[in-house]
């Protein structure tokens, strides 16, 4: 099982193809196998590496929440480029790994070829950063306490497409026996969502997907 040393930690990781290296961090409801539909087809070109957050088994599990952060998750990605000896990457981000996308690329640019970041923007916005900071709590206290199980079908219910059921699926798949299986995600919570006022550090390609609704063609 491929593991690399990053910041006093070990985190689980994947390399598929050859090529420029671009790598995925996952979203917060998923974990690497999320992008296995983007691995198969970026591989053919590209070295596609993925890897499981902090927080996320395999990857090890901190027991002090300070351990997670928007900074954090920025430095992970950072620590396992240097254990592949990788210079410089395009990334590609979802939800919260789009934050640790773009946080990375606000801190060290020059390591970045490109950013596509997805889904991001929660509790950035100064007026709602109360309220997202109380929601974020109620959801860590409650995966802490029902388990990634039951969030799974939470976060599926609001959402018929495809793409929830496959939320569902990741989410629940990855919800083993081992209670750090939902005990990192809440410790994950309070730590996401910190952007605030730096966002103009960043002068290469970024990208900015956003969800089409149904209704357009």
């Amino acid at each position: 099982m491929p593991m690399a040393s990053v910041n006093g930690i070990k985190l689980y990781y994947e390399v598929t193809g050859s090529g420029y290296p671009l790598l995925f961090s996952h979203e917060f409801a998923g974990d690497y196998r999320s992008w296995e539909p983007q691995v198969r087809y970026f591989s053919r070109r590209y070295q596609v590496i993925t890897y499981n957050a902090r927080g996320y088994p395999p990857s090890e599990v901190p027991e002090d929440i300070n351990a997670y952060s928007q900074e954090q998750a920025a430095d992970d990605i950072v620590g396992l480029m240097r254990h592949l000896s990788i210079a410089q990457a395009h990334l590609v981000g979802l939800s919260m790994g789009g934050y640790a996308v773009l946080h990375f690329g606000l801190r060290y640019p020059t390591l970045a070829r490109s950013l596509v970041v997805a889904g991001c923007g929660y509790g950035s916005v100064a007026s709602e950063r109360q309220r997202f900071q109380q929601d974020s709590g109620q959801v860590a206290q409650r995966i802490e306490r029902d388990g990634m199980r039951a969030m799974a079908a939470v976060y599926a219910n609001a959402r018929t497409t495809a793409c929830g059921v496959r939320v569902r699926r990741v989410a629940t798949a990855s919800a083993g026996p081992d209670p750090h299986c939902h005990w990192g995600r809440g410790r994950t919570v309070p730590g996401a969502g910190h952007l605030y006022e730096a966002h103009d550090s960043y002068g290469g390609p970024t990208g900015y997907p956003q969800e089409r609704s149904h209704h357009q063609h």
